[in-house]
């Protein structure tokens, strides 16, 4: 019987142990998607963007256009939404976003 108990402690010792082999990545979530509305251009710009040179960033800009987006007679004139997908670590808190911010609608208006 004790042997039959030592047995089993083994068993679930080194069960507890797991394998000395280096874990598997694990599989990270797939990208989010934006998808495009109907009647809406987009567009893709990889960085660093060209009127931006100083977002030292690596990703791509994705951008979306409403109907309307270069029509003087729209309320959607010059309106667009925008996201950064981003391959670099990017860290901004509130400062640093609104700096970065501003270097990219600097860029757009020269």
């Amino acid at each position: 019987m004790k042997r039959t108990e030592h047995r089993i402690a083994l068993v679930l010792a080194l069960a507890a142990c797991g394998s000395s082999a280096p874990s598997k990545p694990q599989p990270t979530a797939a990208p989010a998607t934006w998808p495009v509305p109907a009647g809406w251009k987009h567009e893709l710009i990889p960085f660093p963007l060209e009127f931006a040179p100083t977002l030292a960033h690596r990703g791509v800009e994705e951008l979306r256009f409403p109907p309307g987006f270069l029509d003087e007679a729209s309320p959607n004139r010059w309106s667009y939404a925008f996201v950064w997908r981003l391959e670099d670590p990017a860290v901004l808190d509130a400062p640093k976003l609104a700096a970065e911010l501003a270097a990219y609608l600097r860029g757009l208006l020269v």
